[in-house]
């Protein structure tokens, strides 16, 4: 089994917590804890994580989704407490991104300092899926996307001195766990796109997936994009259960709670859930 506690999040499921845009999630499986993403403010997940009474000491390894400030703000002081932790990534997580707002482009990408760092960290690249503890998988990268990503207008790389393109999210991955019912997939932002992901997952692992954990960036979609998006879902992947929160929006969230009743819920900080 696997137990998911929502560390971070901007709804909270007490007053004793705090809020705000950005993920981190507690995966805990026996005695191995996996920290997926670290949230935008590093004081915020140290609150959350004393409050919650999850201690550091216990954290095996960190999991980034994405290169955005949001889901990587707390890596610099985790590393700098926790020094030889593994971090897992896509390859592509170190280009820096951009969102372009009000006529200019504002950095949104992971910051690290690593003068500050006292040692040097375990970064575990790879565009491939990669075992983290056993039975907890990161997808590698998406790379056949036949439907939308869960794409911004606002977010951009640049190639070149003054050359601007869309962010192609090369370095958005999420997590997959085994269980003894099917597959559960844990998303960050989801931002490769929610179809796309569960198409790439199911044909890696060759399996169904049971459960959609986390952001799935269908904050900015349209109602035709939302029905799209549901049609699919009940075709292809009948019968999945639904924890949703961070980018997912309160929009989506309702259209999935009345397209799928008894399935969906919020996952606020401070939440518990149990897979497999």
């Amino acid at each position: 089994m696997l137990k998911v506690t929502c560390v971070v999040d901007h709804e909270t499921l007490s007053p004793g917590l705090k809020g705000e845009h950005g993920l981190s999630l507690w995966l805990e499986s026996g005695e191995r804890v996996v920290l997926f993403d670290t949230s935008q403010i590093a004081e915020v997940l140290l609150h959350n994580l004393k409050t919650l009474n999850l201690p550091l000491e216990r954290i095996g390894a960190i999991v980034l989704s994405h290169g955005h400030y949001d889901h990587t703000g707390g890596l610099q002081v985790l590393l700098e407490r926790r020094p030889n932790l593994p971090v897992y990534a896509n390859a592509d997580i170190f280009r820096p991104r951009y969102s372009y707002r009000k006529g200019q482009y504002q950095s949104v990408g992971l910051v690290i300092d690593p003068q500050r760092l006292p040692a040097q960290p375990r970064f575990l690249l790879s565009n491939e899926a990669v075992e983290v503890v056993p039975g907890l998988w990161t997808t590698g990268e998406i790379t056949r996307r036949e439907e939308e990503p869960g794409s911004s207008p606002h977010h951009f790389i640049r190639v070149e001195e003054e050359r601007w393109l869309a962010d192609p999210y090369r370095d958005d991955l999420s997590l997959v766990y085994h269980g003894v019912d099917g597959l559960s997939l844990i998303c960050g932002c989801c931002h490769a796109g929610l179809l796309n992901t569960l198409a790439h997952v199911e044909k890696r692992f060759e399996r169904k997936v049971v459960n959609v954990v986390g952001g799935i960036h269908l904050a900015p979609a349209s109602a035709d994009d939302l029905d799209h998006v549901k049609n699919i879902l009940c075709k292809k992947h009948p019968g999945v259960t639904y924890h949703l929160n961070h980018c997912t929006g309160s929009n989506a969230v309702s259209a999935f709670q009345q397209a799928f009743p008894g399935r969906v819920d919020y996952l606020k900080a401070g939440m518990s859930i149990v897979l497999g």
